[in-house]
């Protein structure tokens, strides 16, 4: 009976490292954290970046990355295109832990991805 305690606590301490992080609730937050600063994605090597001016760049299967942004409510709401062909706008939910960021597809509803400074 005393093993089912240990077994928790392990279960507990080897959860998820998206336990840390803080959503970002206001563009003068986003400013400050995010905006101006190269993001990569290690696992698929995509990279972006939000700049100042409301535009948008980066990379993704080894195609130019471009678009535009803007905050909307708690959402970053962009247009974009990859490699020249226009994708789906969307608006994402973005945490922070540290210097690492995460952005949550579909208001906050879709896919989660981790990023990494560049």
């Amino acid at each position: 009976m005393r093993i089912l305690p240990l077994i928790l606590a392990a279960t507990v301490a080897a959860s998820p490292a998206f336990a840390g992080w803080s959503t970002i609730t206001s563009e003068a937050q986003l400013k400050k954290l995010v905006v101006g600063k190269s993001y990569l994605d290690p696992k698929s090597g995509a990279w972006f970046k939000l700049r100042r001016n409301g535009k948008l760049t980066g990379a993704a299967r080894k195609e130019k990355l471009t678009g535009v942004w803007q905050w909307k409510d708690k959402y970053v709401c962009f247009d974009r295109a990859l490699g020249g062909k226009k994708l789906p706008g969307d608006c994402i939910i973005i945490q922070v832990d540290g210097p690492n960021i995460a952005t949550i597809r579909q208001q906050g509803k879709g896919r989660k991805t981790a990023y990494v400074p560049k």
